[in-house]
């Protein structure tokens, strides 16, 4: 058994959509846990391989598939990249960016929501390296650029995923080598994405006592207890963090450089990143 393909990254763009709509396809084996986090974790990967492949129950002929965006969030975890290709040099890579700030606003977002944050968002956005970190997407993908083959690495655009889901879907059925059909005969079609009024476990007494079930619990509940624990324990935001046009516009010089490099690994202009280049004019 080996897994053939790992949506890495990056937080907060989309990879619970697009994991949501992979694992409907019916030759596509997608893990019990969507976030493993396996090889960023596990140092001494080989010793337990055999968990994280019990969390994949294929079908016969189905490819194994899994998300998790710790592969790419250096330099909190490194090395991730040589552990995935030491397990397997012939994994497919999917990587999903978004407007580099708007990821950072939704990382934050996540954060407040959690209570782990205060609320002054330049305060925190510049005293955490995590949050410019996992937006210089660049930097990220740079170590699997140097390990594996060009064509292992699929990039997307979380932009252009909302826009057109099944555009997107035929091109990673295609890169995946599975029947791109399923996608392109579906009419009515929607993505599945992790707003701000998704309830979450709250960080406070109760929600430290629900973390097992939070984390190993979800493969054996019935849907409905699940969704019961998330309203009763719950909390969520009601509105998207502002953050002031001031505050963007040092964001995204400082975030520049990198964006170029991702523009030309891509080979087009990310105009769908239009904040970017309008920060530029003045």
């Amino acid at each position: 058994m080996k897994v053939n393909f790992m949506i890495i990254g990056a937080m907060k763009s989309g990879t619970t959509s697009l994991s949501f709509h992979l694992s409907r396809h019916p030759e596509v084996c997608f893990c019990i846990d969507k976030e493993p986090d396996y090889f960023s974790r596990n140092e001494n990967w080989k010793e337990g391989i055999s968990g994280y492949h019990s969390l994949f129950k294929p079908k016969p002929g189905q490819i194994l598939g899994e998300a998790s965006t710790m592969y790419t969030m250096r330099p909190d975890y490194m090395n991730t990249e040589q552990r995935i290709f030491e397990y397997n040099p012939e994994v497919k890579l999917i990587y999903i960016m978004r407007d580099p700030v708007d990821r950072i606003i939704s990382h934050y977002a996540h954060n407040l929501a959690r209570k782990r944050v205060g609320t002054d968002p330049e305060k925190e956005v510049f005293s955490r390296k995590s949050y410019i970190k996992r937006s210089l997407y660049h930097y990220q993908i740079e170590p699997y650029l140097q390990r594996f083959q060009r064509e292992s690495l699929l990039l997307l655009t979380f932009e252009e995923f909302i826009k057109d889901p099944q555009k997107s879907l035929v091109t990673v059925s295609e890169f995946l080598g599975i029947n791109a059909a399923f996608y392109r005969d579906q009419e009515n079609f929607e993505t599945k994405n992790q707003s701000t009024n998704r309830k979450i476990l709250a960080d406070n007494h109760l929600g430290v006592l629900l973390k097992p079930i939070k984390k190993y619990g979800h493969r054996y509940l019935p849907a409905s207890v699940k969704e019961v624990l998330l309203q009763v324990f719950g909390n969520k935001l009601d509105a998207v963090p502002e953050f002031d046009e001031q505050l963007k516009v040092r964001l995204y010089k400082e975030l520049a450089e990198d964006v170029q490099a991702v523009e030309k690994l891509l080979g087009k202009n990310l105009t769908e990143w239009k904040n970017y280049s309008e920060s530029y004019v003045q």
